[in-house]
């Protein structure tokens, strides 16, 4: 597999060919059946972290002309990147791993590798990255197959002018939904931990309507009251308070 970072025009083929045939953090050798692989952190949970500065782009194409075009297109738009291109179904899975992307551009069919063969290794391997389509074909079964398989745009070769636009909107979005992923899982954490303490400690915990009403009553009611929490919802809770209070 051939690596250039922009800016340098440096092949890094030795390194790669120097790697270990097993994978440090997929946890089997490349290229093995995917369905086996222990996919470690570093990669599973790469869209949550900070995006790297330059960001890094994998992309699956096996004419270098064309990954350099691309590259060209980006460099015009002041995007500051490094890079690496792949064209197989084992450099893929060892790019993931090595180069840790931000978002990945791939071509819609290769000699050995295809963009729906991406797609599909990404979504076994619940690995959540920004995947613009970069291709010639001008189907639009082709773009609405792979939209439907988790890419999140599709440009044209010929229409490279679009692609800066496009990835920028793309890690966007992507940023947008991850800080979503992240209040929510905040606010199940939150809740997790209230429900926790409701259900453990031996103080009566309740919430009221404005009438007074009992909401919530936590289990330790039995104990305390002699009663079930469902016996008491919906009651008015100045009922239990003694005539002389």
């Amino acid at each position: 597999m051939r690596q250039r970072i922009a800016g340098e025009e440096k092949s890094n083929d030795a390194d790669l060919a120097s790697r270990s045939p097993r994978d440090p953090i997929l946890g089997q050798t490349v290229g093995g059946d995917l369905a086996t692989i222990e996919i470690g952190p570093t990669i599973k949970n790469n869209i949550h972290a900070p995006m790297a500065i330059p960001l890094r782009l994998l992309l699956v194409e096996d004419v270098p002309t064309d990954a350099e075009l691309i590259c060209h297109e980006l460099r015009k738009a002041k995007i500051d990147f490094s890079w690496q291109r792949v064209e197989t179904k084992d450099d893929f899975v060892t790019g993931l791993s090595n180069f840790t992307p931000d978002a990945i551009l791939a071509d819609y069919h290769l000699p050995r590798f295809s963009a729906m063969e991406a797609l599909r290794i990404l979504k076994q391997l619940e690995v959540d990255l920004p995947f613009i389509l970069v291709t010639g074909s001008q189907s639009e079964e082709v773009a609405v197959e792979c939209m439907r398989e988790g890419a999140d745009d599709y440009i044209l070769k010929t229409s490279l002018k679009r692609l800066p636009s496009a990835l920028l909107n793309t890690l966007r979005k992507k940023e947008t939904e991850l800080e979503k992923e992240r209040a929510e899982a905040e606010l199940h954490r939150r809740e997790e931990q209230y429900r926790l303490i409701t259900e453990t400690t031996q103080d009566l915990i309740s919430m009221l309507d404005v009438r007074g009403n009992f909401t919530y009553l936590s289990p330790s009611v039995s104990s305390l009251l002699g009663c079930e929490a469902r016996d008491l919802i919906g009651t008015n809770s100045f009922a239990l308070i003694h005539p002389e209070d």
